[in-house]
């Protein structure tokens, strides 16, 4: 007779599920991605093999610009072969389409021992092919935890930075792109488990507000200029009114006929007519343009004198009786 039926199975490797059990800020689900791509070696060894760009992925309708882009991961250790542990990893890609930049990333966030960031490449941030401009953001991330990263994007100044839980681990880094974003990747890019949670891709509403970094040459923060009155507030410089003399009958006595009795009679000066207390103006208001300091003070103070036993040493480096 004829042949019969041939049935393949493909294992891709890749499952991808809505996950019920843990949400990153309290929400009710997160997507589950895994991957344990294997490959076989020419002398026969089989060996996990990550995949670049192993996750589901979201095309957007139009290009477009987003100022602000934040997920929440989440990453899981394997046991592989009786050895120890090693952690997955997770990559973040903004991507552009486009004759010139096609699959590039314009911006990209990965995590797996250490959280990098890079941008204009193909690969993962930090890997054996990449360059100088993808480098690390953060020592370590830990497995078993949820993590937030937040992306600002400055498209008219062409840099961005980023926020790891809260702070600021890169600050204006440049990137180029022809267009905007495509495509943004969810991707598992070392064998194992990941979570993300809370993708946001849109408009930023924080108005760039930064928190303080402490850096070797001290406070580093982004701060306005600060001028006092406006130009247009400022007025002219002081004046006063042209002295006037008044003849009456008094000037007009014996004594005030010669020399005018001995006295001056456009001595002094006249009414004030206006009154500048500015002592410096500039183009641009009253001041020279300040920047702006950074005061440290208490922000709440809590009425009494009783202090509890113990908490004074949590609050002062000394204490006296």
């Amino acid at each position: 007779g004829a042949d019969g039926t041939v049935r393949e199975d493909v294992d891709t490797g890749l499952k991808i599920r809505v996950e019920t059990l843990d949400g990153a800020v309290d929400t009710l689900a997160s997507l589950r991605v895994e991957s344990r791509e294997l490959l076989t070696t020419t002398s026969g060894t089989v060996k996990r093999d990550p995949i670049m760009e192993n996750g589901p992925e979201f095309v957007l309708d139009t290009v477009e610009k987003p100022t602000r882009a934040s997920f929440n991961f989440k990453l899981a250790t394997v046991a592989e072969d009786g050895h120890a542990n090693h952690q997955s990893g997770i990559l973040f890609a903004l991507i552009e389409d486009g004759a010139d930049r096609n699959n590039e990333v314009i911006i990209g966030i990965s995590a797996h021992e250490d959280l990098r960031h890079g941008h204009n490449f193909r690969d993962v941030p930090g890997d054996r092919f990449s360059d100088a401009t993808h480098r690390q953001a953060y020592p370590f991330v830990r497995a078993r935890r949820w993590y937030q990263v937040d992306v600002f994007i400055d498209w008219d100044a062409m840099v961005y930075d980023v926020l790891f839980d809260g702070t600021q681990v890169v600050r204006k880094e440049p990137f180029t792109a022809a267009s905007g974003i495509s495509r943004v990747g969810l991707y598992n890019t070392h064998a194992g488990v990941v979570w993300f949670d809370e993708v946001f891709l849109g408009e930023d509403y924080t108005m760039a507000a930064r928190c303080p970094a402490i850096a070797e040459t001290g406070v580093e923060l982004d701060r306005p200029w600060q001028y006092e009155w406006d130009p247009s507030e400022l007025g002219g410089a002081s004046t006063r009114h042209p002295m006037q003399r008044h003849d009456s009958h008094v000037s007009e006595r014996v004594q005030y006929a010669f020399e005018n009795g001995g006295l001056d009679p456009y001595d002094g000066d006249g009414h004030r007519a206006f009154t500048s207390e500015v002592d410096a103006k500039y183009l641009h208001g009253s001041a020279g343009g300040v920047m702006g300091e950074l005061v440290a003070g208490a922000l709440t103070y809590i009425p009494g004198d009783y202090i509890e036993e113990g908490n004074e040493l949590r609050s002062a480096t000394s204490h006296t009786d």
